[in-house]
């Protein structure tokens, strides 16, 4: 009797964990099982996302605060990579532009390589994540795996050499990091040099290590992983799939272990928003098979399960920072950084350094940021590791709009970084079209001094046609334009921060504008046309925040803007020859004015499937009129709230004042898949008149505009596919029917 109880209180379980993606979830049910029927879990391994939940099983996590953090929105983030909004820094965005496809440059030997993007998920926000929880535990466990509440291990992958690598000490998030960096999906992680990737490539079910490092006597194995499907030619994951994936026995011998085989259909890997029903499935199978194998392992009591996490969390200490070190830069680089996020205090909580951490993320020439916390046990507080790895200083881009209309265009920019005490961008860019021609060169200088001074120069120039028949086919080419403008401008402009993503901006921007049309949209093609010239000097004064999703078809976050513009300049009238080419009129006439615009949108969520965005838009002027209708109406400000407005003159969308406003329902099909409807309502509010001695004000509030969209939108990995139909009420051509892949974007005026 006595043999058979100190036999019984020697015997040790361990858990084996396999890989298998959001499959994975279903750990979490089967934990929850065996902790309601009292088994005890000694050890712990695991691959990939077994990796993940046996790490957090092996911190203290209870199967009921696993299933909280996986189902948590974060967590969702932290798959898919994405910024939550209060801490996406927009304040340094750049101005929109076509740009589709982004290639960096490196230069080897004189030599420029492209160096083509290695992952399609930026690991940044899964880096701090994993940090954050695991910080703490590590500094409890003394980067000993063995000294966490149940001791883990978990497996990468070392491709180079073609061998499982095994994680028994160290930094525990850098385990965890390492075990689940799928190829292609995540970034992979780098230890002493060697690129590691998941482990579930060379071994995904390792039950093996479970047995070379503790010898249980018992071990309890978890499989949710499948044979890999037979790949498909347009799902690029499955067949990577198939190439990586090293066959794997996930058999335990009877003799010593069971596996709890979770089969579930229809669950792709990414399929993390399935985290309730996986876990449920976990569950429910695990609790019917432990009747298989309960007989065999030994129990505790709920107490002692408690006792042991309470006793291990006692140890953790608080995520309290004292200093942050910079690695992988240049001295001079190391200086920029360490002033962009300037410590004011002498100790760090963790929400302060995630801030700090994503206003570096945001850097446009930054690649990565890698976190490291190491504890200091003589000062109880952590120091922040972070090692930088800057992009290479040339990108080149390219993109533009393919659709069935003449408002095709080519988009072709490129970007010159330089980091050093300063942060230096020069960039440049060019659109090809019939109806827009355009370029841009831009410097902007980034001091990072006490408060954060951006400082921004464009030249840029355009010309831009307008056509009578607005839908002119793709390969129509004989019809003239109707109305051409052409600028070039110069803009400065000053700003600071005034929080993570907005800023206030003065400038000044100088303008030279030439404006050729008919005054009559029945116009022959011999007529010459008339010409406008306007020389302007423009100060501004303005506000913007911004945390929009896209940079077209917007569904989510919002913007606003606030401006105060005032104007300066001349124009000069020629008339063109109507009646004789010799009678031709000269005039000119000073110009000046004040604006203010005001511009809000906002996005809410209503369910899982249905949004609704909101515009706002107002424009309030004391300018005056042109020497003509036609050139007053070319020089009004304009109302744009589609993409295909944008493309049209649009006279009933012109005033020198103006009150707009809109409602944008959306349909989630998908995260790509939208429908997007729009309804907008515009209003001059001093009415521009066209009369037999040429223009005047008319009446205050003139008529209400009406402007329709319906449209669905699929959002590609380069740009979004968009077909619809457009609706102008006040239009010659009411409807327009469209179909484009790309974007509808632009150069900004002199005005803007």
């Amino acid at each position: 009797m006595m043999m058979n109880m100190g036999l019984l209180y020697a015997q040790k379980t361990g858990l084996v964990l396999s890989g298998g993606g959001a499959k994975g979830l279903a750990h979490i049910g089967l934990i929850k099982a065996l902790e309601e029927e009292g088994i005890k879990i000694d050890y712990i391994s695991g691959t990939s996302m077994g990796g993940i939940i046996g790490a957090l099983y092996s911190m203290g996590y209870t199967a009921d605060e696993m299933k909280l953090l996986v189902s948590s929105e974060e967590f969702l983030q932290w798959s898919t990579g994405t910024i939550e909004r209060e801490l996406q820094f927009t304040y340094k965005n750049n101005e929109s532009n076509s740009a589709m496809i982004n290639i960096d440059l490196t230069f080897k030997e004189e030599k420029p390589e492209e160096a083509l993007p290695t992952h399609l998920i930026s690991s940044a926000v899964m880096d701090f994540a994993i940090m954050q929880i695991t910080c703490g535990e590590t500094a409890a466990a003394g980067n000993d795996f063995d000294k966490l509440m149940i001791p883990f291990r978990c497996v990468a992958a070392d491709i180079y050499n073609k061998k499982p690598v095994i994680f028994r000490k160290g930094n525990l998030g850098h385990a965890v990091r390492a075990t689940m960096s799928y190829p292609l999906y995540f970034e992979p992680y780098i230890k002493d040099s060697i690129v590691l990737f998941d482990g579930g490539i060379y071994n995904n079910f390792p039950y093996d290590v479970l047995i070379d490092d503790f010898q249980p006597d018992f071990i309890i194995g978890s499989k949710v992983a499948n044979k890999p499907e037979r790949p498909h030619k347009d799902d690029i994951m499955l067949q990577l799939e198939n190439m990586i994936m090293q066959p794997t026995s996930y058999e335990i011998p009877d003799s010593i272990g069971y596996v709890v085989d979770i089969k579930m259909e229809n669950v792709d890997m990414l399929d993390f928003k399935k985290a309730d029903s996986i876990i449920a499935k976990g569950y429910s199978v695990a609790k019917e098979q432990i009747k298989n194998f309960r007989n065999r392992v030994i129990t505790e009591s709920p107490e002692e399960l408690s006792k042991r996490r309470k006793q291990f969390r006692a140890k953790i200490p608080d995520p309290v920072f004292r200093n942050i070190f910079i690695e992988g830069v240049k001295e001079r680089q190391k200086e920029y950084i360490t002033n962009l996020i300037s410590q004011k205090d002498s100790l760090i909580g963790i929400e302060k350094l995630k801030e700090e951490y994503f206003k570096l993320v945001a850097e446009e020439n930054i690649e990565s940021v890698r976190p490291e916390a190491k504890y200091n046990h003589d000062k109880g507080t952590f120091d922040l590791y972070l090692n930088i790895k800057l992009k290479g200083a040339y990108t080149i881009e390219a993109g533009g709009l393919l659709g069935l209309t003449i408002y095709n265009q080519a988009y072709l920019g490129f970007n010159y970084y330089k980091m050093s005490d300063i942060y230096n961008r020069l960039s440049g860019n060019m659109y090809f079209g019939r109806n827009y021609t355009s370029f841009r060169i831009s410097h902007r200088i980034t001091v990072p001094q006490r408060k954060l001074l951006l400082i921004d120069m464009k030249l840029s120039g355009y010309s831009r046609n307008y056509f009578t028949s607005e839908i002119t086919s793709l390969f129509e080419t004989t019809v003239p334009a109707y109305i051409t403008r052409k600028e070039g401008n110069l803009r400065t402009s000053f700003g600071v921060p005034m929080t993570n993503n907005s800023s206030i901006k003065a400038g000044l921007n100088f303008s030279w504008i030439n404006d050729l049309y008919y005054k009559s949209i029945d116009f022959e093609s011999m007529e010459e046309q008339d010409q406008t010239r306007y020389f302007y000097g423009t100060a501004r004064l303005f506000f913007e925040s911004n945390t929009l999703n896209r940079k077209q078809y917007y569904t989510e976050g919002s913007y606003l803007f606030a401006g105060i513009y005032y104007n300066l300049g001349f124009e000069l009238y020629k008339e063109g020859a109507i009646d004789s080419l010799s009678q031709q009129e000269m005039y000119n006439q000073e110009r000046g004015w004040l604006a203010f615009k005001l511009k809000s949108m906002s996005y809410y969520d209503l369910s899982k499937k249905l949004s609704l965005g909101s515009l706002v838009d107002i424009v309030i002027s004391n300018k005056g009129l042109s020497n003509n209708y036609t050139a007053t109406m070319i020089d009004a400000y304009k109302f744009e709230p589609t993409p295909i407005s944008k493309t049209l003159f649009g006279y009933s969308l012109r005033a020198n004042s103006y009150a707009a406003a809109g409602v944008i329902p959306i349909y989630n099909i998908t995260t790509q898949l939208k429908i997007i409807g729009g309804l907008y309502l515009f209003s001059p509010i001093l009415e521009i008149k066209k009369t037999e001695n040429g223009v005047e004000y008319g009446k205050y509030y003139g008529d209400i505009n009406a402007i329709g969209e319906i449209c669905v939108v699929y959002h590609t990995s380069i740009g979004p596919v968009s077909a619809g139909i457009n609706y102008f009420s006040d239009e010659r051509q009411k409807l327009f029917i469209f179909l484009n892949f790309g974007y509808i974007l632009f150069n900004k005026t002199g005005r803007e």
